[in-house]
């Protein structure tokens, strides 16, 4: 026996397992180990034989030294961690929907690599993607036995969160989104909460807002502040405790399962319309600031408004669904649209000087807050008008849309 290789079985369990387990037999090539790559991922106790030959498999034909110190070091992480054996009887799962992200896509593994608490199993949605990504993730998944990749033939986030869903097999499930940036700890910390805590259904972290290129930068800027979407708690880094939505969150898979996953009519706002039903059902989410995320917005006007104008209008739908949701910082993007709107047509002198006034004091604002951080104050000062007018005009298009409409079932 050596310290790290393949965990022994038992003569009679050899037997009986390799008739059914694929390549079973294929673990006994090197001799057993006290540690191993499957146990540091988990794989212990009442899991799966299948999952934990896999992984067996994969240390043998990628075996290297830093692979066995690796395991090691996690070993003894394991061993000093006071949590480590309350975490040990659940299963982490973290899904993935993506669509054309191929330049993104190595960084998303790299950082799911870094996590200081390894998922289990990591199940990417892959939305018929058209660059490549599914090449990559296959030669991806080829080389990890955490990685799975699932078919999203829909095309969008919330089936694609649905198939992952479908797909994954931990009894906590961590939503990782492709242009966010978590902290090496973010897993841990979320999973620890959800472990102490066994009457929280779900929880999240604080979301910083970032920028990589001028536009970037100068949109960030706005959009962290109260100007650009509202001050919510957790883009806000709140205090702590429970809260009506968190951003990319942490789940027991039980409670998604019973409430019916993400709802798939909604192509944006499908993480906040889920959390909403979830309190529903006498569910509590919990914002944990100490878990922390950056998340990239768009890096031009352009993508900002179609971005704002799908968040308005899928906004819409999630209030026809649940009109008590509704919350007075919402009226002041499509405030200013109906408003200037309405003058400029019953009043147009009345109308133009109105939009004057709004855009100046939207302009400063914005300058403001990119001068403060940095950034270009001019292309600040176009970002809030951008922000509330594209939001505002699509929540009154989705208003309009859904108007009369009753409140169907899911799909």
């Amino acid at each position: 026996m050596s310290f790290v290789g393949p965990r022994p079985e038992r003569p009679y369990f050899v037997s009986e397992f390799a008739s059914h387990i694929p390549r079973h037999m294929a673990r006994h090539r090197v001799p057993a180990g006290l540690t191993g790559w499957a146990q540091v991922h988990g794989l212990r106790g009442d899991t799966s034989i299948e999952e934990r030959a896999r992984f067996d498999n994969y240390y043998i034909e990628n075996w290297s030294l830093w692979l066995d110190m690796k395991t090691v070091l996690r070993t003894v992480g394991r061993c000093c961690d006071v949590q480590a054996a309350e975490r040990d009887g659940l299963r982490l799962s973290v899904v993935v929907p993506v669509r054309d992200e191929l330049v993104r896509l190595p960084e998303v593994l790299a950082g799911i690599e870094r996590q200081s608490l390894a998922p289990h199993e990591v199940v990417v949605a892959d939305g018929r993607s058209v660059d490549g990504s599914r090449g990559w993730l296959d030669r991806a998944a080829a080389e990890r036995p955490w990685l799975r990749v699932v078919d999203n033939p829909e095309r969008v986030v919330p089936t694609g969160l649905n198939h992952a869903l479908q797909a994954a097999t931990g009894d906590l499930v961590a939503r990782m989104d492709a242009h966010v940036h978590y902290d090496p700890d973010y897993l841990r910390t979320l999973v620890d909460l959800l472990v102490a805590h066994p009457e929280v259904t779900g929880a999240g972290g604080a979301m910083e807002t970032a920028g990589k290129g001028v536009w970037g930068r100068a949109i960030a800027a706005s959009l962290r502040r109260r100007i650009g979407l509202g001050g919510a708690r957790h883009r806000v880094a709140g205090k702590g405790g429970p809260i009506e939505h968190v951003f990319t969150g942490c789940y027991r898979r039980s409670s998604l399962v019973e409430v019916g996953g993400y709802d798939e009519r909604l192509e944006a706002n499908e993480d906040f319309e889920l959390d909403i039903r979830l309190r529903e059902h006498g569910k509590t989410v919990w914002l944990h600031p100490e878990a922390r995320s950056i998340w990239y917005v768009r890096e031009s006007l352009p993508a900002l408004a179609v971005q704002m104008w799908r968040y308005g209008y899928y906004k819409a739908h999630t209030l026809r669904l649940h009109p008590r949701s509704l919350k007075p910082r919402q009226f002041a993007p499509p405030g200013p649209v109906a408003g200037l709107v309405g003058l400029l047509v019953l009043r147009p002198r009345a109308g133009a000087r109105a939009c004057s006034a709004y855009l100046a004091a939207a302009g400063l604002a914005g300058a403001q807050a990119a001068h403060t951080d940095g950034a270009s104050a001019w292309r600040g000062a176009l970002v809030p008008a951008v922000v509330h007018l594209s939001w505002g005009s699509g929540l009154l298009g989705g208003l309009w849309t859904t108007r009369g409409a009753r409140h169907p079932g899911r799909r």
